[in-house]
């Protein structure tokens, strides 16, 4: 899995404010039969995730996940 987070900024007072996230994870080649253990997780996993806990009040922070199927020869 990788992941891909675009922030944006704004000025605020003269000084740039992160106001918003929007994180990409991809899932590469994973087994049919486990796509949806991978959406359950991205579904529950911000409450768990310390990052987004201390941030989310503060900022925006938005998540997809895009799954890809494995590769067939």
């Amino acid at each position: 899995m990788t992941a891909v987070a675009h922030g944006e900024v704004e000025v605020e007072a003269g000084v740039l404010v992160l106001r918003r996230i929007h994180v990409v994870f991809v899932l590469k080649g994973a087994a049919e039969e486990k796509v949806d253990v991978a959406s359950r997780a991205h579904d529950v996993f911000k409450i768990q995730c310390p990052v987004y806990r201390s941030l989310y009040q503060a900022i925006d922070i938005t998540t997809e996940l895009k799954i890809e199927p494995a590769a067939r020869l």
